[in-house]
């Protein structure tokens, strides 16, 4: 490579820093007795409503859960230590009641929790 071609090279990193901060990772902020609960819903749009957008209807909700003593794990089939079974699905017959029943729970290691959707509106 010539020596304009990586000078320019250099320029462009040197803003793209600029403009991107990239934060180094640290340590997990999470203590032992906090539990984080990642879910998703796979929906159809069959229905159309009357302002010519479509119902979200779920088919399935899936959530993963995690604590600090699992963050590191990623084999999702592992069990916590804490929390048990780290994977789950709700298939349909009111598997939206049965979604909301499981985050309800009451779970004796956790003083804290946090549910996190993917991509959820409304």
């Amino acid at each position: 490579m010539n020596a304009s071609k990586e000078f320019v090279l250099t320029v462009i990193r040197s803003k793209l820093q600029a403009i991107f901060h990239v934060v180094p990772l640290k340590p997990s902020n999470l203590t032992e007795r906090v539990l984080c609960v990642f879910f998703d819903t796979e929906c159809t749009q069959d229905f159309e409503k009357h302002d010519v957008s479509f119902k979200h209807i779920p088919n399935f909700i899936c959530a993963q859960q995690m604590c600090s003593k699992c963050e590191a794990v990623d084999y999702l089939n592992d069990d916590c230590k804490q929390f048990g079974k780290r994977t789950h699905v709700f298939l349909p017959e009111d598997h939206v009641g049965k979604f909301i029943d499981y985050i309800r729970q009451s779970r004796q290691f956790s003083d804290k929790g946090y549910v996190i959707s993917h991509n959820s509106r409304g």
